[in-house]
């Protein structure tokens, strides 16, 4: 995820501000817990309650999430997003917003290291790539490959092919997204870091982790 880090680490501050010492541990847990629930189950009770956010902070969580999540969904199927028709790339929206409430997680008990909490995170990754890149290889091979070899980039016809590879792959993203499965559970372990002036938060790469474990863009360990 490119997290909002301005936004997510005020809001974080907020509210560890007041934080006693020998609380900490359950706070970085929930805190982890509410932004994960809140992020790809749209579940934003316990995040707003944390983080005292407004509606459009929210909101934020939800849209970066959902412009992270398509844009990988294009790099692996080798779509240009910016040829995509406003009506593909709308779906490829909708698609995020499917894949996401799909995800399944367990977030364990933050653990002191120093100055420093460790917060392991379990999770079955979606399939959905790994189902799905075999057809679009096929399909690209079948109904592609000669068009694009024909025409020269920069043409409107290359741009056309484009368009239509990108609602192509969307088309089979979609026939694997309502019965997408899990691959074997998997656990990384993110950081929680004080600063300067003794605030946390978690590193936008931490936050990446995350994404990549959850849909299954992370190599196996």
């Amino acid at each position: 995820m490119r997290k909002k880090l301005a936004a997510l680490a005020a809001a974080f501050v907020l509210c560890l501000a007041g934080t006693a010492c020998g609380n900490a541990a359950k706070t970085y847990t929930d805190y982890v817990q509410a932004v994960m629930d809140c992020t790809y189950l749209g579940q934003d009770v316990t995040y707003r309650k944390l983080t005292k956010s407004a509606d459009a902070e929210v909101q934020a969580l939800i849209d970066d999430e959902n412009r992270y999540l398509c844009s990988q969904l294009c790099h692996q199927a080798s779509v240009d997003s910016a040829k995509l028709s406003p009506e593909t790339a709308e779906s490829y929206t909708q698609l995020a917003d499917t894949l996401r409430s799909k995800v399944k997680y367990s977030v364990a008990d933050a653990v002191s290291s120093g100055n420093t909490y460790q917060v392991t995170i379990t999770a079955e990754p979606l399939d959905l790539f790994t189902v799905s890149v075999p057809d679009m290889e096929t399909a690209y091979r079948k109904e592609f490959s000669e068009k694009f070899y024909k025409a020269s980039e920069g043409t409107p016809q290359y741009d056309k092919l484009e368009a239509d590879w990108g609602a192509r792959a969307l088309e089979i993203y979609q026939s694997h997204a309502e019965t997408v499965g899990c691959l074997e559970a998997q656990s990384i372990t993110v950081s929680i870091r004080a600063d300067a002036d003794g605030h946390y938060n978690i590193s936008s790469a931490d936050w990446q982790k995350i994404d990549q474990l959850l849909f299954g863009l992370a190599k196996p360990q």
